[in-house]
């Protein structure tokens, strides 16, 4: 969606009372299927959102979790109006303050402890499957297949005679073993620096949370932790770890070692996941922005693989991309 039509104007003019034409500036999108555009009315922004029928990041998902968001004093956007038959929401504008665009290392320190006291009340969340999915074996296997699919033949234009479909498969496994083991809560799902933003009331603000589901405790911890854009120094991780583990009602949580294992785990699956999801976006949606991701993506898998004799010849398939 590029424009504004004039059915969605009359609604959004319906739902202020007014007459007023408004103008209407488009945000970046880059890998969502939803779009959002920034107006204002009376001296005050706001955010209309435009999720298309029949996509899994729907208006009902996103309105039911952000209710149990906010009863979890999760710092989500309100809601102030919604429209089903044109897809819409207008929901609070949190401002351009992203964490993605903003943090630095003098400020770091403050902003990931705020980002994980949100977390920690993501996870304090009950696991209620009538409103969260498990991400399951079946999401797992979907997440390779885009990988093979899309980033193997699709991105790097290898015939199937060129893709290691063996090792690929063995050393999924291994992470998928691990990966399984741990600890279960609500997951954002892609709890990254993109959809953070501190606002200034000094809370961090959290977007894109539409598809949380029930999945590995380390998985948020892998988005904070292995940033795409940032590089932390071990003493902050750490540190940040520490502060994580004081603060968390997890009590399976042993040593800093294990734990940092965990996350290296969660870690690997979610990157090879997005490597499939960016080339099937680029592939099909024309939308190449976050290819700009994919060395720092491979540069993680890469050193964490080449840690685990299970995961060598996979980490040395992925250096063709160097």
């Amino acid at each position: 969606m590029d424009s504004i039509s004039d059915d969605s104007s009359s609604w959004i003019s319906s739902c202020f009372k007014t007459e007023e034409t408004f103008s209407f500036s488009k945000l970046r999108t880059e890998s969502s299927q939803r779009d959002y555009f920034r107006f204002n009315f009376q001296g005050k922004t706001f955010i209309l959102m435009y999720a298309p029928k029949g996509i899994d990041e729907s208006i009902e998902s996103f309105c039911k979790k952000a209710d149990v968001f906010k009863s979890f004093q999760v710092k989500v956007p309100e809601i102030y109006f919604r429209n089903d038959d044109l897809c819409h929401l207008i929901i609070e504008d949190f401002s351009d303050n992203l964490y993605q665009l903003n943090i630095t290392q003098e400020n770091s320190d403050i902003f990931i402890k705020s980002a994980l006291d949100q977390l920690i009340r993501i996870q304090n969340i009950d696991c209620d499957t009538e409103i969260f999915d498990y991400f399951d074996l079946e999401k797992s296997i979907a997440n390779k297949d885009l990988f093979i699919d899309f980033f193997c033949r699709g991105y790097l234009n290898l015939s199937d005679s060129s893709i290691p479909f063996d090792t690929i498969n063995e050393g999924y496994n291994f992470i998928l073993k691990r990966f399984y083991e741990l600890p279960q809560c609500i997951s954002h799902y892609d709890f990254e620096t993109r959809n953070l933003i501190y606002l200034d009331s000094k809370e961090t603000g959290v977007l894109d949370f539409q598809d949380a589901m029930i999945a590995p405790y380390a998985l948020d911890l892998a988005s904070i932790f292995k940033d795409l854009y940032m590089v932390w120094n071990k003493k902050q991780v750490d540190d940040w770890l520490d502060y994580y583990k004081k603060n968390t009602q997890n009590e399976e949580i042993k040593s800093i070692e294990d734990f940092k294992e965990d996350i290296e785990f969660c870690a690997m699956q979610r990157q090879i996941r997005i490597l499939g999801k960016l080339s099937q976006v680029s592939i099909t949606l024309n939308r190449d922005d976050r290819l700009n991701d994919f060395p720092v993506l491979i540069n993680y898998l890469i050193d964490s693989m080449s840690r685990y004799k299970e995961l060598k010849d996979f980490s040395k398939f992925l250096q063709i991309f160097k």
